[in-house]
């Protein structure tokens, strides 16, 4: 169970293009690219390792779909006016079958050879601790977006 999150204000974008040089260092992921749609500086108020966590398995989950050769896009968007920010991960895998789609999120539910099924039960626990929640868009043959949707007091000003 996740701990309780320890939030300070921090540049999500900042996070995003860390995780992703960290796993793109890994050998295992050589030849993985990503495509980032960052903006220079969208501050959250959030518990960074917490949110590292998730960003993380929502990589890796996004690589692992993919077929080799093919991007992973991380992308933030600041709501300004709605006091929303929207970090996004999306994928150009097969798609999560509509018969699963609304049990992704349930413990020990996966699709994964040697998959445990809990790196996406742990991500939504925590972005819900954060106040925030998923949006996912998924279509057969055309991939996955994953989006962590955080609002009000989870945006810094």
């Amino acid at each position: 169970k996740p701990a309780k999150p320890e939030c300070i204000d921090f540049d999500v974008c900042t996070l995003c293009r860390d995780v992703a040089e960290s796993i793109g260092r890994d050998p295992s992921w050589a030849e993985s690219t990503f495509e980032l749609e960052l903006s220079c500086a969208v501050r959250i108020h959030a518990d960074p390792m917490q949110m590292r966590r998730v960003l993380w398995n929502l990589v890796r989950n996004a690589l692992e779909a993919s077929p080799v050769g093919e991007s992973v896009k991380i992308e933030v968007v600041q709501q300004s006016e709605l006091r929303r920010v929207v970090v996004s991960v999306r994928d150009h895998g097969s798609g999560i079958p509509a018969e699963i789609r609304g049990s992704i999120f349930e413990p020990f539910r996966t699709t994964k050879q040697g998959g445990t099924g809990l790196g996406l039960s742990i991500s939504h626990r925590i972005v819900e601790a954060h106040g925030g929640y998923f949006e996912v868009e998924s279509a057969p043959g055309e991939g996955t977006t994953m989006r962590i949707v955080l609002d009000g007091a989870h945006v810094s000003s």
